[in-house]
């Protein structure tokens, strides 16, 4: 049996493979992007709240545009655990050490010049155009089967995310 650090094997839980197939490696590197996602767009939602932080209109659209892809995207964190855990795995947690370095890499180029800010949505956009093609990805280790929901709504989630992101870009 293999279960994560933080579980002890119990003979009813943790049936898991230590080799993972295709589709549990293209899911859960899915799910780690995701969640990673998520922390960076938190923290630059934060930053951009901070007491004293000048916020010009251009950035509270930014931060509109963001807070409302994490209010979407949360939700589908879950759906997507359960299918890899319905393929006798575990999700992958992201890395919080590179997310925060992300995070305060986005943060510094918004504090240089408007720019800057630029730069982050520009980079935020690329970093969503990665998760669509690895939904993607992950959708073609399924088209023998049925195609799980889960990937069908993230991938529409991904495609309004990104023409959000670049509504901001254009104004």
């Amino acid at each position: 049996m293999v279960c994560s650090s933080a579980e002890a094997p119990t003979s009813d839980h943790c049936s898991m493979s230590l080799i993972r197939n295709n589709q549990q490696l293209v899911l859960n590197e899915l799910y780690r992007q995701l969640n990673a996602s998520t922390e960076v767009m938190r923290e630059l939602i934060e930053f951009f709240q901070q007491p004293g932080q000048q916020v010009e209109t251009t950035q509270r659209g930014i931060q509109q545009a963001f807070a409302d892809v994490l209010d979407a995207r949360e939700p589908l964190l879950a759906p997507l655990e359960a299918l890899i855990r319905k393929l006798d795995d575990l999700p992958r947690a992201s890395d919080p050490e590179q997310s925060g370095l992300e995070a305060l890499t986005e943060r510094l180029r918004s504090l240089l010049s408007q720019e800057g800010i630029e730069a982050v949505l520009e980079h935020r956009l690329e970093q969503e155009q990665v998760l669509l093609n690895t939904t993607r990805q992950a959708q073609q280790e399924f088209q023998d089967e049925a195609m799980p929901s889960a990937l069908e709504r993230l991938e529409q989630h991904l495609q309004r995310a990104i023409e959000r992101l670049k509504t901001c870009v254009q104004s």
